[in-house]
């Protein structure tokens, strides 16, 4: 069975980007499910960090598509939108990329859809079934923004993971977050499967007062039981793969894919 994980915050840069490319790269490469990462934010950063991870591994690789995601939307062919990252014969890590297009996503179901928002989240959901079934593991980025993307994505998924920094902001952002998947996602969209696997921290600064009061206020609020036990603290390794993708080469490398390889096995236990 398919297990769908959407990561996500309203707030932007809380690392959810970074832990959804860390955690699909680490289910491929060092759990060998067979995985696809799902980049639903027109902003394309997922995209771009797996896309140039792909040509750490080949540097004369394609990375293009046979289509946009727009365009497979609109064809209703989404294998199209689909890149190969990483494969050998037991691991396969695969990317549904976003691009600028994608940014009409919401007014195309509007004009396909023009009297029921539901209709809109039941029309994607039904696009994506037979795509996701050929994996284990299907990991959603989406925008930190309330929209249909965002319903989209939480109606298909049967967890989500809350990324939160020990920043003010970003912890309002993960409260409102929260508010809104019971609220709206789940009563309201009656979303048929969501539930919280739990809140993963990020911490910026492990020396700083706020950022421990910070941290107290999401242990507090959120409550032990909902926290992984990981936090991440702030790696340069990890800030570069923004720039060069995801490499395994050195000893920073191995110590930030063994950091997010804790994160993964504790997804996994999770959700057992």
């Amino acid at each position: 069975m398919t297990t769908v994980l959407t990561v996500g915050n309203l707030k932007g840069g809380t690392g959810k980007t970074t832990t959804a490319t860390q955690v699909a790269f680490n289910l491929a490469y060092t759990k060998h499910y067979k995985t696809l990462l799902v980049d639903l934010d027109p902003q394309s950063n997922s995209s771009t960090i797996l896309l140039k991870t792909k040509l750490n591994f080949d540097s004369k690789a394609s990375t293009r598509a046979k289509a946009s995601l727009m365009k497979a939307v609109q064809d209703e062919a989404l294998s199209e939108a689909k890149i190969s990252i990483y494969s050998n014969l037991i691991d396969q890590l695969d990317l549904l990329a976003s691009s600028a297009d994608f940014y009409n996503f919401p007014r195309y179901l509007e004009e396909k859809f023009p009297n029921s928002y539901e209709d809109r989240i039941h029309y994607f959901a039904k696009l994506t079934q037979d795509l996701f079934n050929q994996y284990d593991f299907v990991i959603i980025d989406t925008p930190p923004t309330v929209s249909i993307i965002t319903d989209c994505s939480l109606y298909i998924s049967h967890w989500v993971l809350i990324t939160v920094q020990t920043q003010q902001q970003s912890y309002e952002g993960a409260l409102t977050y929260l508010q809104y998947l019971q609220n709206t996602v789940i009563n309201k969209l009656k979303a048929p499967r969501l539930d919280l696997l739990g809140i993963l921290r990020v911490m910026l600064d492990k020396g700083s007062s706020l950022d421990q009061a910070v941290m107290d206020d999401i242990t507090k609020k959120f409550g032990e039981e909902n926290l992984l036990p990981t936090v991440i603290h702030a790696q340069s390794r990890i800030k570069r793969y923004g720039r060069t993708g995801i490499t395994i080469n050195g000893y920073f490398d191995k110590k930030a894919l063994n950091t997010y390889d804790q994160v993964t096995n504790e997804i996994l236990e999770r959700i057992k």
